[in-house]
């Protein structure tokens, strides 16, 4: 199961920044422009794209390691 990072807001296909139908003459920053609080939102979210055929022990799975991650993430030391 790959899980990406937002890096830009590039790679997801459910962000709006990737939606060029709906903004067709707007650079990225003209866009992102629209919506920065979204923008900065979702810049700080991780996509993990999921199956319908996840069974019950992938669902326990995942929730477990997105758990340790979490956990990790709020005992981790401020970044300098």
């Amino acid at each position: 199961m790959p899980v990406q990072a937002r890096e830009g807001l590039k790679n997801n296909a459910r962000c709006f920044l990737q939606w060029r139908f709906a903004f067709p003459h707007m650079s990225d920053d003209e866009v992102l422009a629209l919506a920065p609080r979204t923008a900065a939102l979702l810049s700080h979210a991780v996509d993990i794209p999921l199956s319908p055929l996840m069974t019950e022990e992938d669902r326990s799975d995942l929730v477990r390691s997105l758990e340790k991650v979490a956990g990790w993430l709020w005992e981790a030391p401020a970044a300098d």
